[in-house]
């Protein structure tokens, strides 16, 4: 890759490439941690954003308790997850009033395919990602009912 995006042109988007999932996912924490802990004032909001939130279960405290507070006052963080967010984050006394939760509904399978060739696939690499994708959800939805909670 040749930017901060997961896939660029030329990868194959249904391959994911772990290796430099992790190598990217470690330049943004770098980044995020230079800003938290530099002393320099930028006349910017810094935007940190965490896509998957539901993958970051064991540093969620951390997060919460010491990367966002190092964040200069002016920071946005976004964190899109499939899972509603922790209860840290809207019960705790510091975080109660500045966490805004915002559900999202699904997209439809035509915005679904919109949204993917708007991002330079071939209608047949879309339908096939889509097609993937509702049969990946199927899965887990079976898993999750034949299995107790």
């Amino acid at each position: 890759a040749t930017n901060a995006c997961y896939h660029t042109t030329g990868d194959e988007v249904a391959i994911v490439d772990f290796a430099k999932l992790a190598k990217q996912a470690e330049i943004g924490f770098r980044l995020v941690v230079s800003l938290a802990e530099s002393a320099e004032r930028r006349s910017f909001a810094p935007l940190v954003a965490f896509d998957t939130y539901e993958t970051f279960g064991l540093l969620d405290t951390w997060l919460r308790q010491t990367l966002m507070p190092a964040l200069p006052d002016s920071a946005i963080t976004l964190m899109a997850s499939r899972e509603p967010p922790s209860p840290g984050w809207t019960t705790s006394p510091g975080w109660s009033g500045m966490f805004r939760e915002i559900e999202l509904e699904g997209l439809d399978e035509s915005q679904s395919l919109a949204m993917l060739q708007s991002r330079g696939l071939s209608e047949a690499q879309a339908r096939r990602i889509n097609s993937q994708y509702l049969k990946s959800l199927a899965a887990r939805s079976r898993a999750a009912v034949s299995s107790p909670a």
